[in-house]
C-alpha cells in the first residue's frame, strides 16, 4: 500500500469519525431535547397558576432551542381583538412584557403552522414584537407558532436566536410544544372556568331563596338539594329523604287545572309525559305553616338520550298565591256584582240608557218595550227613533236640555211626553248624569227613563174623586134640605088625608098627594144611598159558601112564585178578597130582581167558574116581559120596570161589584134567556 492510499485511507476515517461525531452529537442533541420535552410536558401540570405556566413555558423554549429570547402573547379574554405579551425568557428587553397590540396587525399567520423570522429587508413592516426584538438586539433567526385548541387560537410563541439559523425540525418541535402549551393553557382556563360557575352555583343556590333541586326517577330520591329546602320546609335533606316529599303535599295546581292528584301526574311520567313540568305545591312545613312553593322543571338525560330524571328549582311564591286567591276572590265578587248588576238593570221597571253627546245611544235594557213599544235592537239600529218619538210640543225643550247638559256638565232632568209606537202619548221622567272619561271630557249621558203615564192618570182621577166628592157632599146637604120639606108636607097630608070623610070630594085629590109624596120619599133615600161614601171591609171569602148563604135568604121570596133554582157551582174555586156582607148583599139584590121579573114555575140558574185571575158567577134566567132598551138601563135607577120592585138595591149592586174591581154586564143567550155575569178579581 502507497502512501498516497494510506493518505486517502487516513482521510476517510476522518470522516467517518466526524460524521460518528455529528450524529453522536445529534443524538446527544434530541435526548437532551426529549429529556427537555419531557420534563417541559411534566411540569406544565405541575406548577400554579397562568402567569406561571406561561412563563415556564417561555423558559423551556430558550432552554429547548438554545434561543436568547422567547415570548408569549396571548389573546385577550374581552372581545377586542387584542394580544397581550404575558411571558418573556433569555435577554431582558425593555417594555416587551405586557406589550398589548391588535391582533390585525400581528398575526404573521392565519393557519395552523407555525413560520420563521428571517432579518427583513430594510423598509419591509414586521410584527409589533418582532420589530421590538430585532431593533433591540442582532437578531439572525426567529420563528413565531400559533397557540391552538381545536378551532380556537389562544395567541402565539415567539422565539429569537442570535447565533443559531432555526431549521425546519426546529419549527416542528415548536409546534410539538405549543400543542402541548395550547393544552394545558385551555385545560387551565377550563378549570378555572368550572371553578368559577362551581363557586357561581354554590353561590346561588346557598344564598338565594329557591331550592335547586335533581331527582332520579328510578329511585325517586334528590341525589342533589340545595340548603335552601331546610328554610322553605323546615326539614333537613336526610329528614326529606327519609319522608319523601311527596308526604309534605297537601295539593297540586297546574296550569291544567286546581287540586290534580300526584297520580296522575306519576302516571303521565310513566307514558314517557316528562316535558317541561310546571306546577304549585301546598305544602305542610315542620312547624304546621302551609306554603305554597312553584316547582318548575326540565328533564335530565343520560348519555343515550334516555330521561333518568328532572331537574328544577322550587320558589316559594305563598305570597303571590294569596294575593292570587284575593284577585279570584276579587274577580269572583266583581263577576256576581256584574251579574247583579245587569240583573237589576235588566229586570228593573224602568230604561236604562247610556247616550253619546250627539244623542246617539249606544246602549238600553230591554224595559224599553213597554215604554217606546220598539225593541231595544231596533233602537240601537236606527238610534233617530230616540229623537223622533219625542211629542212635538216637548222635542225642542228637551234637545236643548241634553245639550246643556253635555256642554255644561250638569244634571238633565225632565219631565216630557213620548209617542207610543201604537200611537198613544207616554208620560216619562228622564234623569241623567253626564260621565267624564279619564281626561275629564263628557262622553256619555248615563239615565233612567220612568213611565209617569199612571201616576199622571192617577192624578186625574184623585182629581176628578175629589171633585165628586165635592159634588157628593153638597148633593147630601142639598138632599137632606129637600128631605125636611118633603117630609113635613107629607106628614101634613096623611094627616089631612086621615081626617076626611070617605064622602068628601077631595079625598082623592089628597090621596094622590099622599101617594106622590111617598115616591118622593122613596126616590130621596135611593138617591141619599147612592150618595153615602161605600168603605170596602176586604177578607179572605169562600166565594161558593158565599153564594150558598145568599140563596138561602132568598129562599122565602123564590117559594112564593114556586121558582126552582139550579146551582151549578165549581169545585176548588180560589179564595176571594171581598167584603163578604156588601158582596152578599149585591148578590142578594141581583137574585131578588130576577125573582121579581119571572113568571111563576120557573128555572134560576145560578153558575161559579174561575176564568183566568177572576172567578165568575152567572144567573141565567127568562124574563116575562124585558126589552133590549131594558137591558141597556139595566142598572140604572127610576127605570120602567123597577116602579113594580120594591127592592131599590139593583143600582148599588153594581156600585159594590166596581168597587171591589169587578166587573158585572147582562144581556141575552142565544135561546133568548137573560145571562148576568158578574166577575171578581181572585186578589
Amino acid at each position: 500500500m502507497t502512501n498516497e492510499d494510506l493518505i486517502r485511507k487516513l482521510h476517510q476515517l476522518e470522516r467517518e469519525l466526524a460524521a460518528r461525531d455529528r450524529k453522536v452529537s445529534c443524538l446527544v442533541d434530541e435526548l437532551r431535547g426529549a429529556r427537555v420535552l419531557y420534563e417541559y410536558a411534566s411540569s406544565l401540570t405541575m406548577v400554579g397558576g397562568l402567569s406561571t405556566k406561561v412563563q415556564m413555558i417561555a423558559d423551556k423554549v430558550v432552554e429547548f432551542f438554545c434561543a436568547d429570547v422567547s415570548c408569549i402573547a396571548l389573546f385577550d379574554e374581552v372581545p377586542e381583538g387584542s394580544l397581550t405579551v404575558r411571558s418573556c425568557a433569555g435577554m431582558q428587553i425593555e417594555k416587551l412584557l405586557e406589550m398589548r397590540f391588535l391582533a390585525a396587525r400581528c398575526s404573521p399567520i392565519s393557519g395552523p403552522e407555525g413560520c420563521f423570522f428571517p432579518i427583513p429587508a430594510a423598509g419591509e413592516a414586521l410584527d409589533p414584537v418582532v420589530e421590538r426584538v430585532v431593533n433591540a438586539t442582532e437578531i439572525v433567526s426567529g420563528m413565531v407558532m400559533p397557540l391552538d385548541i381545536e378551532s380556537t387560537r389562544l395567541g402565539f410563541v415567539y422565539v429569537f436566536s442570535r447565533t443559531n439559523v432555526f431549521t425546519q425540525s426546529h419549527l416542528l418541535c415548536l409546534g410539538q410544544m405549543a400543542k402541548l402549551a395550547g393544552c394545558e393553557i385551555q385545560r387551565f382556563q377550563t378549570e378555572r372556568s368550572l371553578k368559577e360557575s362551581e363557586e357561581r352555583f354554590r353561590f346561588m343556590a346557598e344564598t338565594t331563596g329557591d331550592v335547586i333541586y335533581r331527582l332520579k326517577y328510578e329511585s325517586m330520591k334528590y341525589d342533589y338539594l340545595s340548603p335552601g329546602i331546610t328554610k322553605l320546609t323546615g326539614y333537613s335533606l336526610d329528614e326529606i329523604q327519609y319522608l319523601g316529599f311527596a308526604k309534605l303535599v297537601k295539593r297540586i295546581d297546574t296550569p291544567a287545572g286546581k287540586n290534580i292528584s300526584a297520580a296522575s301526574i306519576l302516571a303521565d311520567r310513566l307514558q314517557g309525559k316528562t316535558g317541561e313540568f310546571r306546577a304549585d305545591y301546598m305544602l305542610q312545613t315542620k312547624s304546621g305553616e302551609q306554603k305554597w312553593v312553584r316547582d318548575h322543571s326540565f328533564p335530565w338525560y343520560d348519555e343515550s338520550e334516555q330521561v333518568i330524571g328532572s331537574v328544577g328549582i322550587l320558589s316559594d311564591v305563598t305570597d303571590y298565591k294569596r294575593a292570587e286567591e284575593r284577585i279570584e276572590q276579587r274577580t269572583d265578587d266583581l263577576i256576581e256584582s256584574e251579574e247583579k248588576y245587569r240583573t237589576l238593570v235588566e229586570n228593573v221597571p224602568l230604561v236604562v240608557y247610556r247616550m253619546r253627546p250627539e244623542a246617539e245611544v249606544f246602549f238600553l235594557n230591554q224595559f224599553v218595550d213597554h215604554v217606546f213599544g220598539f225593541s231595544a235592537n231596533e233602537i240601537l239600529r236606527n238610534p233617530e227613533i230616540w229623537i223622533e218619538r219625542l211629542y212635538e210640543e216637548d222635542r225642542e225643550r228637551i234637545m236643548q236640555l241634553r245639550k246643556e247638559s253635555c256642554s255644561e256638565g250638569k244634571e238633565f232632568l225632565a219631565e216630557y211626553r213620548l209617542v207610543h209606537k201604537s200611537g198613544h202619548l207616554i208620560y216619562v221622567l228622564d234623569h241623567a248624569i253626564p260621565f267624564r272619561s279619564t281626561g275629564g271630557i263628557i262622553s256619555s249621558l248615563d239615565g233612567i227613563i220612568m213611565d209617569m203615564t199612571g201616576r199622571i192618570r192617577l192624578q186625574e182621577q184623585l182629581v176628578r174623586a175629589e171633585g165628586l166628592k165635592t159634588i157628593s157632599e153638597v148633593s147630601q146637604r142639598l138632599a137632606h134640605e129637600i128631605r125636611n120639606p118633603l117630609m113635613s108636607a107629607g106628614g101634613f097630608a096623611r094627616l089631612l088625608l086621615s081626617s076626611m070623610e070617605d064622602q068628601d070630594p077631595n079625598r082623592e085629590k089628597v090621596k094622590i098627594i099622599v101617594q106622590e109624596v111617598g115616591r118622593l120619599e122613596a126616590i130621596l133615600r135611593t138617591i141619599i144611598n147612592y150618595l153615602q161614601p161605600l168603605e170596602i171591609k176586604r177578607v179572605p171569602t169562600d166565594f161558593n159558601s158565599l153564594i150558598e148563604s145568599t140563596v138561602g135568604k132568598t129562599a122565602k121570596t123564590v117559594a112564593k112564585k114556586k121558582i126552582k133554582v139550579i146551582l151549578d157551582l165549581a169545585r176548588q174555586l180560589p179564595v176571594v178578597s171581598v167584603d163578604p156582607a156588601l158582596l152578599g148583599q149585591a148578590v142578594e139584590a141581583l137574585i131578588r130582581n130576577v125573582v121579581y121579573q119571572m113568571q111563576e114555575d120557573g128555572t134560576i140558574v145560578i153558575r161559579t167558574a174561575p176564568a183566568g185571575d177572576l172567578v165568575e158567577l152567572t144567573l141565567c134566567y127568562r124574563a116575562a116581559q124585558l126589552s133590549g132598551d131594558d137591558l141597556e138601563h139595566f142598572f140604572y135607577p127610576f127605570t120602567t120596570f123597577h116602579l113594580n120592585y120594591s127592592d131599590t138595591d139593583l143600582p148599588m149592586s153594581k156600585i159594590i161589584v166596581t168597587k171591589h174591581g169587578g166587573k158585572i154586564d147582562v144581556g141575552f143567550s142565544g135561546t133568548g134567556e137573560v145571562v148576568i155575569t158578574l166577575s171578581l178579581p181572585v186578589s
